[in-house]
């Protein structure tokens, strides 16, 4: 049940609190309304209990008393956590849940384990002792943890608010992992703080800790994709039909994925000579954008070893599922997969050695824009590989508006403050060009 009253009544119950309030504290009006308001609600609280005392149902009935925010900054004080209500801070998110079913859950215990709201459900069900949907939920039961007979499992907690909102940053997703905990501010950046050495939140240690920020990014990645979240959104900027003279051509469809990894594709396009000019080499942070279900994003992952990373992005989910399950099927697991936007492929800045895009470059509908954000994802010496089919040779059985002469990519890319810095023409029907970003 939820604390609602008829405004009539509330007023009048408020107004009395309020002179109490203001009696003993003096004349902090919206303190006072504040503190009103939480006195009213514990006397609604005990009323309920004392119904139930009077029907003979207290020791068959279980209480559960929470919040689903932290208290508001301004009236409330919630040191020694950060922030308050509305706020990614422990502050905003931390509240106590209590808890009551005598003769079951010991009076007086104190549980430290992290629950969320989405463990409500299979609580109550467990607690009466029936049967959980056969559909699968999120949350798992308390009971156990409540009554001091069990922990709870390990397991990540995840928070998503992505909307634009007066006073807030930036729209941000939460991942909590044990100790560590990483908040996403969409478009600005990552925090980082260890909640067990730090619950004040005080120490940022994302730019100390490059390796967890990356796993727990991983974590809330694969989350979101899973859910199928929304995503806050900035204004897209309007995409043309041409760039440069060039016809953009359409995004191929998932539904048409199998044609990346038809059996023919290493005869028609030497795709093991063409990964081996990308000169890969272990460790490297190597970027598939555009990557479709996998074809190079795998082989990639081999050759860039167990300490190297592939970030595998493309704007259709449904390619990251068929990529993920070929994953697991061959036992890869250096592959990031993040679904990207039409103008942002959402690469962290200065993350990347290579960026490769295989047959994409001419399907982008703003170039500009992706090319933009390609420059600050690299690092230091980093280069992006443009592999297209050529419009120069009219044999290659592709239809023209998939194809790009050398030219042209050149001409698109110097454009937008690169420079070539190598090219490979030993393959059957493609182009393969490197560009860095040109200093100055």
């Amino acid at each position: 049940m939820t604390r609602d009253c008829p405004k009539p009544a509330l007023d009048k119950s408020k107004r009395k609190f309020e002179e109490a309030w203001r009696a003993e504290k003096g004349e902090r009006e919206f303190n006072a309304v504040y503190a009103a308001m939480v006195q009213s609600v514990d006397e609604c609280v005990g009323r309920v209990l004392d119904e139930l005392d009077a029907l003979g149902l207290t020791d068959e009935t279980l209480i559960l008393f929470t919040s689903d925010n932290g208290g508001l900054k301004g009236p409330t004080d919630n040191t020694p956590l950060r922030s308050g209500k509305g706020y990614p801070y422990e502050g905003g998110i931390r509240v106590p849940l209590l808890a009551r079913l005598p003769g079951v859950i010991p009076a007086g215990s104190m549980v430290e384990s992290a629950s969320n709201s989405i463990d409500l459900l299979p609580t109550i069900v467990d607690a009466c002792g029936g049967a959980l949907p056969r559909s699968p939920i999120d949350g798992v039961s308390l009971m156990g943890v409540l009554t001091g007979e069990v922990g709870l499992p390990e397991r990540d907690l995840f928070w998503h608010f992505p909307h634009y909102r007066g006073g807030v940053k930036a729209p941000y997703s939460i991942v909590r992992s044990g100790d560590w905990k990483l908040i996403r501010y969409w478009g600005l950046g990552n925090e980082l703080y260890h909640l067990g050495e730090d619950l004040g939140e005080r120490d940022d240690r994302s730019g100390a800790e490059p390796e967890v920020v990356s796993e727990l990014s991983r974590k809330l990645e694969d989350h979101l994709r899973e859910l199928r979240a929304i995503r806050p959104r900035t204004p897209i900027p309007p995409s043309a039909d041409t760039y440069m003279g060039r016809k953009i051509a359409q995004t191929m469809h998932w539904l048409g994925a199998n044609w990346l990894i038809r059996a023919t594709r290493e005869d028609d396009e030497h795709t093991k000579l063409f990964l081996d000019a990308l000169s890969v080499q272990e460790g490297q942070t190597i970027c598939d954008l555009g990557c479709g279900n996998g074809y190079h994003s795998l082989e990639l992952a081999k050759r860039v070893g167990e300490e190297g990373r592939v970030i595998a992005v493309d704007i259709q989910p449904e390619m990251l599922d068929l990529l993920e399950d070929r994953a697991l099927e061959l036992g890869v697991t250096n592959v990031d997969l993040v679904i990207g936007e039409f103008h942002d492929p959402r690469l962290e800045r200065a993350s990347c050695d290579l960026i490769l895009m295989a047959d994409v470059y001419h399907e982008l509908s703003h170039p500009a824009e992706v090319l933009k954000l390609l420059k600050e994802a690299l690092r230091p010496g980093g280069r992006v590989a443009a592999l297209e089919f050529r419009a120069e040779d009219p044999d290659v059985p592709i239809k023209p508006v998939h194809k790009m002469t050398k030219a042209q990519v050149i001409a698109e890319f110097t454009a937008n403050g690169f420079e070539l810095v190598e090219e490979f023409d030993e393959l059957p029907w493609q182009h393969l060009l490197f560009f860095g970003v040109k200093e100055g």
